[in-house]
């Protein structure tokens, strides 16, 4: 992994697209929690492919960074970007509490946007489970079950981001 990354600066320089797209899917394989972060922004500077896929990994696996309480690390741009992301795969119950620990971990010089963000956009809405959560965006379903009674024949439809 040390060693891809070590060559993605070198290989755009070059423009060696068959060398960019390998260490690519080397980076991308052996993403996890601790270096998501550092990655995407490496990847903003060297290989705008490999940042789009290093966004998707971290919409679709959010859930993750909250549990580790990595995402604190995010630049408030990031994290602004994240929470208004229909796929991010994160619970209604949670976007408020990764705000206050956001701005917990974070200088207040640092957080007057998503202080603002949080005020605009932030809203009562209510779930099907009748539960009442202030939530930021509205939802894309990751996936849904489909079922046609037709005596015996039930399908099951899941819709995946990518």
């Amino acid at each position: 992994m040390q060693r891809a990354v070590d060559l993605l600066e070198p290989a755009a320089y070059l423009q060696i697209d068959i060398a960019l797209d390998h260490i690519s899917d080397v980076i991308c394989a052996n993403l996890h929690h601790e270096n998501i972060i550092k990655i995407f922004r490496l990847s903003l500077l060297y290989h705008i492919p490999l940042a789009f896929r290093v966004w998707r990994y971290m919409v679709r696996q959010f859930q993750t960074l909250f549990i580790t309480n990595a995402y604190v690390t995010l630049r408030e741009h990031e994290l602004i970007s994240l929470l208004t992301d229909k796929h991010l795969n994160l619970r209604s119950e949670d976007e408020k509490t990764v705000i206050v620990n956001w701005i917990k971990h974070n200088s207040p010089l640092d957080s007057d946007r998503i202080v603002q963000f949080a005020h605009r956009n932030f809203a009562r809405k209510s779930h099907p489970d009748g539960a009442t959560y202030e939530v930021i965006r509205t939802r894309q379903p990751a996936s849904a079950v489909v079922s046609f009674d037709q005596g015996r024949s039930t399908m099951k439809c899941e819709r995946r981001s990518s």
